[in-house]
């Protein structure tokens, strides 16, 4: 993931976090 997009270390961890959430949904 490139810093230049934006994101921060937190916001990148939790859109992980809910992807991996809608994969087990």
């Amino acid at each position: 993931m490139d810093a230049s997009l934006g994101m921060d270390d937190d916001e990148f961890l939790i859109r992980q976090v809910e992807a991996v959430e809608a994969l087990l949904d």
